[in-house]
């Protein structure tokens, strides 16, 4: 049966894949992205038509980090300046007092 249809036992990603992480992470929230720590806004929370089932964030990075500008595949999701944006699973998505680096800050050896 396998060898007939081999997506027949990989696992399904239901669309509510990840909701729960969503519960804490609002539209507006500073976060930082991990792994990578790259820092940025929340833009978008839900299901994201276009990519895969299951919940998704949009995240509008402080620097040019992202992939788009918050349309993905045609489907606009949120705004953002170009290769600023990017739809984020939750659950690599950290909330909290993430305020923007300071590109001229030295960093300490």
């Amino acid at each position: 049966m396998a060898a007939q249809n081999p997506s027949a036992f990989a696992p399904k990603i239901t669309d509510d894949y990840m909701e729960d992480l969503c519960a804490n992470i609002k539209v507006g929230d500073r976060c930082e992205i991990d792994p990578g720590e790259k820092r940025g806004v929340v833009k978008y929370v839900g299901r994201a038509e276009s990519l895969t089932p299951g919940f998704w964030v949009g995240v509008q990075f402080d620097e040019p980090f992202g992939k788009h500008d918050g349309m993905v595949k045609g489907v606009r999701y949120f705004d953002s300046p170009p290769l600023h944006g990017a739809m984020i699973r939750p659950d690599k998505v950290k909330v909290g007092d993430y305020p923007e680096r300071d590109p001229f800050e030295e960093e300490e050896i």
